[in-house]
């Protein structure tokens, strides 16, 4: 399995982008990068470093940019660039914030005239 190695825009920015809009920064700080960066390597695991893995597991990105998010917020207002928030409330933001595709499941069902025996429909379940 190859693990990527493309930190900025997988692992760093999403969360960095996020956490400035829910801390409401005025502006983006080195500071808020580093606070990405250090949260991106906490995050590895025994096993990723057993692997030789630079990023952890991307089947943990959401979770991870969530977090990135939160701690950028809360550097934004402790760097008075931003609104003052707790790592809890800034999790909580983040929360209400994002978004989660639900999709509705269809099925394929075929039609019963001879004109259009091999034209299906979609009907939702």
């Amino acid at each position: 399995v190859h693990r990527i190695g493309q930190g900025n825009n997988v692992y760093s920015f999403p969360g960095d982008g996020l956490g400035a809009i829910i801390g409401r920064a005025k502006v983006v700080t080195d500071a808020m990068f580093t606070v990405a960066a250090q949260a991106i390597a906490e995050a590895l695991t025994d096993d990723d470093i057993r692997e030789h893995a630079l990023y952890p597991s991307l089947s943990r990105l959401r979770e991870l940019t969530a977090e990135i998010a939160a701690r950028v917020a809360v550097e934004a207002g402790e760097s008075a660039r931003g609104e003052k928030l707790t790592i809890d409330a800034a999790r909580e933001r983040v929360k209400k914030f994002v978004w989660f595709p639900e999709y509705p499941r269809y099925r394929a069902s075929e039609t019963t005239t001879t004109t259009t025996a091999m034209t299906t429909t979609m009907t939702t379940t």
